[in-house]
């Protein structure tokens, strides 16, 4: 059985039984839960939907995901428990864009681009989850052009060996870090241009360009 954490979104999948035990002792359901808390039953054991064994929605911290073979009088067989760190993001600033002219940026199920709701009203409910892996946008238009951004919440991360960077969202400016982690640099702001890392320059989180159409200037 595999757990894997992808963008905040843990995917149970390869669901593999220890045939001396069930050959006796027949699986009759599966019980998946978060946190103590059920959130699928899979009673069709031999056809298992691993679309439903994805679960969102991970609390900030500690996450426990479990997987519990049943047998028909609902007696535990089996069951593996893993556990997952999940760490809220800083919320975006919107601190220097112009109100009149810089609008958030949200997408509905089809991919339907929305940018019709100023900055200057409260931000729409789905414009950000980091949990997953939907990041805040928004774009600045004029009358000949518009320039979209990505916020990039101050975060700390760790190269795999298979190449693929672990990533945990830090609260705050915090400058600690997890064992075997670095925060990268783009989030230190070298505010008096000394080459140190001088108190108050670690920031949040920045924006960062994605692209330009037409001519802003």
């Amino acid at each position: 059985m595999i757990f894997l954490l992808v963008n905040g979104q843990v995917n149970i999948s390869n669901i593999v039984v220890n045939t001396e035990i069930t050959n006796s002792n027949p699986i009759a359901k599966y019980v998946a839960s978060l946190n103590g808390k059920t959130k699928v039953t899979i009673s069709d054991v031999n056809n298992i939907n691993y679309d439903s064994l994805k679960f969102k929605g991970l609390q900030n911290g500690i996450n426990y995901i479990t997987l519990t073979a049943l047998n028909s009088s609902d007696e535990i067989i089996g069951s593996m428990t893993k556990t997952y760190e999940y760490s809220k993001p800083n919320a975006p600033d919107l601190i220097g864009f112009d109100t009149n002219t810089t609008f958030y940026v949200t997408w509905d199920e089809n991919g339907n681009e929305d940018s019709s709701i100023p900055i200057s009203n409260p931000e729409p409910e789905n414009w950000y989850d980091y949990g997953e892996a939907n990041w805040a946008n928004i774009v600045v238009k004029n009358n000949n052009g518009s320039a979209y951004y990505v916020w990039i919440p101050r975060y700390e991360y760790k190269e795999g060996a298979d190449e693929r960077m672990d990533i945990k969202f830090i609260q705050g400016t915090s400058t600690q870090t997890t064992e075997g982690y670095s925060i990268p640099d783009a989030f230190w702001w070298d505010s008096n241009s000394n080459g140190e890392k001088d108190e108050g320059e670690q920031i949040k989180g920045f924006w960062a360009m994605k692209y330009v159409i037409g001519d802003i200037t």
